[in-house]
């Protein structure tokens, strides 16, 4: 199946024309006690507290994901579409930025 290219230029990040800003996301009970908080994660610039908390919550995930990769390479596969393989001696922790997610969920899709 091949999909047209239509909101990027080749050659340019998919990510320059969006400006993103840090934000905090959490939950509290009624007696104000913190249920989840997650801090300096980087969403859209654009976006709402609701949008942040959503995929904060409900989308990141939480751990597994190699803070540092390495790219394998195939034949045919653009590299912003290529599999990614932790680094030899990497940590793990979980995502952090919308841009993670929209990676994980192209790459899917």
């Amino acid at each position: 199946m091949r999909i047209a290219r239509h909101f990027t230029k080749e050659g340019q990040d998919a990510y320059d024309g969006i400006e993103f800003r840090k934000a905090i996301s959490e939950i509290r009970n009624p007696d104000g006690s913190v249920v989840f908080q997650q801090k300096d994660i980087d969403v859209p610039s654009t976006w709402s507290q609701v949008a942040c908390d959503v995929i904060a919550q409900k989308y990141f995930r939480k751990a597994g994901i190699p803070q540092e990769t390495i790219i394998i390479e195939e034949s045919g596969v653009p590299e912003w579409l290529s599999r990614h393989a932790a680094k030899p001696g990497t940590t793990f922790a979980g995502e952090r930025s919308a841009k993670q997610v929209f990676d994980r969920m192209a790459g899917a899709w």
